[in-house]
């Protein structure tokens, strides 16, 4: 296939060398390779310069020995990037001071012994919260193992500090997983580009880790690419591949669980869109079975909080925290309130933003003329685009598609995001547009859903989300965002696969990339308000006050007030009598074990410090058991005979619990086997070195 009129080709000399691995690469065999390429060259220049040209990189997914420099050059840009996290901890997000207080309560019971806390019990003022029966718990478990391997202390600020390890070595991991995906796309160099492009992603890297301090989503996004990874082999190394995209995925899962929801469709749809249509039922039966294998590991934490969340009511936390947590109010509306205009600095970033998306337009326009871009997916990128940055001028003209109703600060937020979300999309349809040939089916589909990913964050997209109610319970559409930039990332890897053989192509589309992504970053770092938020010192605390979403328990009728549930809600003793008169008070046995003793002189109602939930079970020593009641606003009352009694609080360990760890347990074994028990047969080696010749 190398080889011209029985001359030695170009592509001959380098598989010789680079498609046997298990041959030594020595002195004398690199000498002698180097000569081979010489001797090529002079005896047809001409030829060897277009074989030099249209010669795949040997460092790319089918060699079997890559160069890993480019991974180490990966590792070292993530920890500079991420080096504010690990000299002063997690930035001042939306969230900082509620994970520090989630993590400080989570470790406390950790170090007390309790293998997996659910009942945190110093929440709330020390009622208690059931949340993380459906909280994802791997940020805490690995923040918790960091403070105690690092020696820091159970304080707030020792928890930021932890929580910061935790970021930056997140940080590590998101750079290997991007490079290891965009090295099966592109060669290695190129993938470490595009890495650096996915580290420093506006929404990834300045929305979750600054703006918001959304630890469990940027966890989850880190391993997305992983998933993806693994999902491109599936038709060479299907079992290897199915073992890697379940313990990714489970991974996704135990970080944040609204991130696992919304990449399975496309999970699927990647690993069957890349594969010939004969695999292509091959491809869907390997991820559905990495799919449940990865729900299976992370079964521990899955079981429980599908048994749990009906006790958790998204329409009671709309109900009394209006504007906040329904999807309705953070969906991008097409109007006056899509771009910010609050501070100057936002407009300007607002107006380039449009130039930018304008000048896409003009490039896909000449490109549809010469026949080279899919029309249909041009069309649909230069609608969204052009309506876009039309939406501000909408209401000049007497046409208002989605009026707005939602607060000052849910606009501030949402359009900030916006902002971002708009640019990463800007990134991915520039990155289309320079390939070489776009009408390829992986390109094609990284466009396709990028702007669904887009589209879904949308008010056009709205009657969707009125059908589809199980993505109530995602609340901010714009986590789309994330897959967004993971597909971005993918198409840059791309469009860099494409010029690399050429070095003056390359040298450009290098400093083009550069170029925009500094545009990209200046204009997110304006948009994010990242001065405000990194800016120290800032107040670091362990919250002593109600959770933000303690009006999604179902029980809760009205928010508590101060005096029923505060700092002096008059419950010393954690026990007061609503009705009668006598004494009592509520001790703690362990979180999950409580013990009420009382002394009542006439029938009495006793109101107990105790968040209501209804897996708590009341009973004395060899009596019936005593019924619990809520309070509106969302406590604990019982009611007793007169007498003095010892009564027994317990939240017991239920079967879900109990066979989700068991389940977790099996799962995890049967992805070590098909892990580490894979050997890729001989003839699929031989296969992928066939590729250099």
């Amino acid at each position: 296939m190398g080889t011209t009129g029985g001359r030695t080709g170009l592509p001959d000399v380098v598989h010789n060398y680079f498609g046997h691995p298990s041959k030594g690469h020595g002195f004398l065999q690199s000498i002698q390779f180097l000569c081979s390429i010489q001797m090529v060259t002079l005896s047809d220049p001409r030829q060897a310069w277009h074989e030099a040209l249209t010669l795949p990189c040997p460092m790319n997914e089918s060699n079997q020995s890559p160069a890993l420099w480019p991974l180490a050059v990966v590792i070292l840009v993530a920890c500079i990037v991420n080096f504010p996290f690990l000299m002063w901890g997690l930035q001042f997000g939306h969230d900082h001071n509620l994970h520090i207080t989630y993590l400080h309560f989570f470790d406390a019971q950790l170090r007390a012994g309790e293998l997996y806390p659910r009942w945190i019990s110093g929440l709330n003022f020390g009622a208690g919260s059931p949340i993380f029966f459906v909280q994802y718990p791997l940020p805490f478990y690995t923040a918790a193992a960091l403070r105690w391997a690092f020696r820091l202390p159970a304080t707030a600020d020792g928890g930021a500090h932890a929580l910061g390890l935790f970021v930056f070595f997140t940080g590590i991991v998101s750079g290997v997983s991007s490079w290891l995906w965009c090295r099966a796309l592109a060669n290695p160099v190129a993938a470490l580009f595009a890495s650096v492009v996915y580290l420093t992603m506006p929404y990834v890297y300045g929305c979750d880790v600054y703006y918001r301090a959304a630890i469990g989503e940027y966890s989850a996004l880190a391993f997305v690419p992983m998933a993806l990874f693994f999902a491109h082999r599936v038709d060479t190394r299907p079992l290897r591949a199915v073992a890697g995209m379940a313990s990714a995925f489970a991974v996704i899962m135990l970080s944040n669980l609204f991130t696992a929801v919304l990449f399975v469709p496309f999970l699927v749809l990647y690993a069957i869109y890349r594969v010939r249509r004969s695999k292509m039922g091959m491809a869907a039966l390997c991820v559905a079975c990495a799919l449940g294998l990865g729900v299976g590991i992370a079964g521990a934490y899955f079981l429980p909080m599908n048994v749990h969340r009906a006790f958790f009511s998204l329409a009671n936390l709309i109900k009394l925290q209006p504007g906040i947590f329904s999807y309705q109010e953070h969906l991008f509306p097409f109007g006056e309130t899509l771009f910010p205009h609050s501070q100057l600095s936002l407009r300007i970033v607002d107006l380039i933003s449009a130039g930018v998306g304008l000048a896409i337009v003009a490039v896909s326009i000449v490109r549809l003329r010469r026949s080279t871009m899919p029309k249909v997916l041009s069309y649909a990128a230069m609608m969204v685009v052009l309506a876009t940055c039309a939406a501000p001028l909408f209401h000049r003209v007497g046409f208002f598609p989605h009026p707005d109703a939602a607060s000052f600060r849910v606009v501030d937020v949402r359009s900030r995001i916006f902002l971002i979300t708009f640019l990463t999309l800007e990134a991915a349809l520039l990155a289309y547009a320079s390939l070489r040939t776009c009408a390829e089916p992986l390109p094609k589909f990284l466009l396709t859903a990028s702007l669904a990913c887009y589209f879904l964050s949308t008010r056009w997209s709205a009657w969707i989300w009125r059908h589809a109610s199980f993505l109530w319970n995602i609340q901010f559409p714009w986590r789309f965002s994330g897959l967004l930039s993971a597909f971005t990332v993918g198409l840059f890897a791309l469009a860099l696969r494409d010029v690399w053989d050429d070095p003056r192509r390359r040298r450009n589309m290098l400093l083009a990339c550069a170029a925009v992504w500094l545009a990209i970053g200046l204009g997110s770092y304006l948009a994010l308000d990242i001065p405000q938020v990194i800016v120290r010192p800032f107040f670091t605390e362990i919250r002593s006050k109600l959770e933000g979403t303690f009006s999604a328990y179902a029980s809760v009728s009205e928010l508590p007030t101060p005096e029923e549930l505060g700092p002096n809600d008059g419950l010393a003793g954690k026990a007061s009598f609503l009705a009668g008169d006598g004494t009592a008070t509520l001790d703690a046995v362990t979180p999950r074990h409580l013990r009420v003793q009382a002394n009542c002189l006439t029938p009495c109602t006793l109101l107990l410090k105790l968040v209501f939930y209804p897996f708590w079970r009341a009973h004395e020593a060899s009596s019936q058991p005593i019924p619990l009641q809520p309070t509106r606003a969302g406590l604990t009352e019982l009611s007793l005979s007169p007498g003095a009694h010892e009564i027994d609080l317990e939240l017991p360990f239920g079967r879900s619990e109990i066979w989700g760890a068991w389940l977790s347990f099996i799962s995890l074994l049967v992805v070590a086997s098909l892990f580490f028990g894979n050997r890729e047969p001989k003839r699929a080696i031989a296969r992928s070195r066939q590729r250099f010749s």
